[in-house]
């Protein structure tokens, strides 16, 4: 055990952590070297349970990002939308190759300009649009720009046309430009300053363990329905996603923030 201190009050940590059969243990040590009974050894801990305790600066600012990010009905659903729009989008990115040469026929140069026409739609969404998005429709616009973007992906796969593509691409790009800023945004806007940190990070953790596993889901579905209909899905379930909670969560998307978003 080790001593620390946090606003003048000593608190006992353990520099171990508990593990399973570790109460096993304890009752055994207990057995042959205790002195206490064994329950009043957890009348302590119950009670704590049962009133409560007076929590740190620190551990009070972990407790309430979670708040603004979960107890935020706006954040949850735009939180959520986005989570699964990356679980599937991502595996565009096994796809999109075999996609762009063998089902579109583009060849090398025309997969590097395909890819190049997302980018550049990303670019321009990105500085352009967000700063027209007023703040009290944040999330609405979050919500079309990832329905947009999933339409994006999709549209390629159902025409197999290379100059429906492009353009396909670089809306798509254009709608996920402006969605990333937008949900940046809305998080800034919606979230007090002293916990932007912690928010960001947050969602940036969400965003790669989505990430990670669409990756590893975007080379079973090549494998197994090849690239156009990988395509397809990568597009086309973001854009229900989107699509759906504008319509269920419209009233919702219009609630004021929880407390003082700058406090």
């Amino acid at each position: 055990m080790k001593r620390r201190y946090v606003d003048g009050a000593a608190v006992l940590e353990t520099i171990f952590t508990t593990r399973n059969g570790t109460v096993r243990l304890l009752e055994t040590v207990h057995r042959k070297h205790g002195k206490v009974k064994w329950q009043e050894l957890f009348a302590p801990a119950i009670a704590l349970a049962d009133n409560g305790f007076a929590v740190s600066p620190r551990l009070n600012t972990m407790v309430a990002t979670d708040k603004y990010l979960v107890q935020d009905r706006v954040l949850a659903v735009v939180m959520t939308v986005a989570f699964v729009s990356l679980l599937f989008m991502t595996t565009n990115w096994a796809a999109n190759v075999f996609f762009a040469k063998e089902d579109l026929g583009l060849g090398d140069v025309g997969y590097g300009l395909l890819l190049t026409s997302w980018t550049v739609g990303m670019v321009l969404g990105a500085t352009l649009l967000p700063r027209r998005v007023g703040a009290g429709v944040l999330a609405v616009g979050a919500l079309v720009a990832i329905a947009v973007q999933g339409a994006g992906l999709a549209g390629p796969a159902v025409w197999l046309v290379p100059a429906l593509a492009f353009t396909f691409f670089f809306v798509g790009g254009v709608a996920h430009g402006t969605k990333n800023v937008l949900v940046r945004t809305l998080i800034h806007e919606r979230v007090p300053s002293s916990l932007h940190g912690r928010a960001f990070a947050a969602y940036n953790g969400l965003r790669n363990a989505a990430e990670l596993v669409a990756l590893v889901a975007g080379g079973l579905l090549v494998s197994a329905i090849g690239a156009r209909w990988t395509m397809l899905l990568a597009g086309a379930i973001p854009m229900v996603a989107g699509l759906v909670a504008l319509v269920v969560s419209r009233r919702r998307l219009a609630e004021p923030m929880v407390g003082g978003a700058h406090a």
